[in-house]
């Protein structure tokens, strides 16, 4: 069936790629693969072959691509999110203005028919479902990309919020965990003794003519002096460092018991809530590179010059806005991913104490 349809609808063979992430799965295998693919054809020597029955001239703008986001799962109690995605396939005859469309969504949370078709009902919506021309089919095709873009983004902030909730409950105690202060040793009084030196004697006069004798001081002879170790120092000095191998020089701080009010369990946990971190930033990254290559692609195709000029002209508010919802899109994105960065900077900070 799957073949029948891909073949009539002309898909191209890479949107398969996306759609072999999708199905049952005991672990998680090629779950986070994501890209934007498209072979636009506008030009007389580039178009596709012309079936006329099919209303298909032949010059398309056809692409696809696979957007993630996160949705509430009521089931899961030990974690109420997951990542879903989407994977969406469309084709724009810029001639006769045929649009088609083939989206995938995973399962759980709204579906992407439901979202649609509640959306081109709403009053804001009514320009999804106007098809009176190529021109109004063209934007409609643009509010179509923005609902899937929208959707890529919308819940991302509550996700981290729940996220910051989950790390205050697991690490907020270490902030208040009590530390004994560690007793530190007295220091050893170190006594140092001064030795006894002799009194320097100055050398004896030779004698005169005047007089030959003198009357000797008293004194004690230099060569009287008593003999000095090898290991003493100057005169007047402190003698060798006293001996301190009997000193005991090993910490007497010991690790506080307190530790063990933080327990394994905890620990599991914070494990889990880092993977479901670092799970988020690389989902919001690969979001924000399909956005970015969406807008890009629409920007060239405008730029083109064999893309329909009287489509430029009736479509550029149109294309305007979608470009800055885009933007305003990506902007969602850094933001979320700069609070997931800082709560992963908070839990390491916070593992290390």
């Amino acid at each position: 069936m799957l073949m029948t349809a891909a073949s009539y609808h002309q898909i191209l063979p890479s949107f398969l790629d996306f759609l072999f992430s999708f199905g049952a799965q005991h672990h998680a295998e090629d779950f986070f693969f994501a890209g934007f693919r498209h072979d636009t054809r506008l030009s007389d020597l580039e178009k596709a072959a012309t079936i006329s029955a099919l209303g298909r001239s032949g010059r398309v703008v056809q692409l696809c691509y696979s957007l993630r986001s996160v949705e509430a799962a009521r089931g899961q109690e030990s974690w109420p999110w997951s990542v879903r995605g989407t994977a969406t396939h469309h084709t724009f005859d810029v001639e006769t203005g045929r649009a088609g469309w083939a989206i995938v969504k995973g399962e759980g949370g709204a579906s992407m028919k439901d979202r649609i078709i509640t959306e081109t009902s709403s009053q804001n919506g009514k320009m999804l479902n106007k098809f009176g021309s190529r021109s109004q089919v063209f934007a409609s095709t643009l509010l179509t990309h923005l609902l899937l873009c929208n959707w890529s983004a919308e819940n991302w902030r509550w996700y981290v919020n729940y996220m910051e909730k989950e790390v205050q409950a697991v690490t907020r105690k270490t902030l208040s965990m009590n530390i004994a202060k560690p007793q530190r040793e007295p220091k050893p009084t170190l006594v140092f003794t001064r030795t006894t030196t002799g009194v320097l004697v100055p050398p004896k006069k030779s004698p005169t003519s005047k007089s030959l004798t003198t009357t000797s001081r008293s004194g004690i002879p230099l060569g009287q002096l008593p003999q000095k170790s090898s290991n003493a120092g100057p005169p007047g000095l402190a003698g060798p460092p006293p001996d301190l191998s009997n000193l005991s020089m090993s910490a007497s701080y010991k690790p506080s018991q307190q530790y063990s009010e933080f327990s394994f369990k905890d620990m599991r946990r914070i494990e889990n809530i880092e993977e479901h971190m670092n799970e988020a930033l690389l989902v919001m990254t690969l979001n924000d590179k399909v956005l970015s290559a969406l807008a890009q692609h629409y920007a060239s195709v405008l730029e083109s010059t064999h893309f329909p000029s009287d489509l430029k002209v009736d479509c550029e508010m149109d294309c305007r806005r979608f470009a800055d919802r885009i933007s305003n899109i990506r902007t969602e994105i850094a933001t979320q991913k700069t609070r997931v960065n800082t709560l992963l900077r908070l839990l390491a900070d916070r593992k290390a104490l």
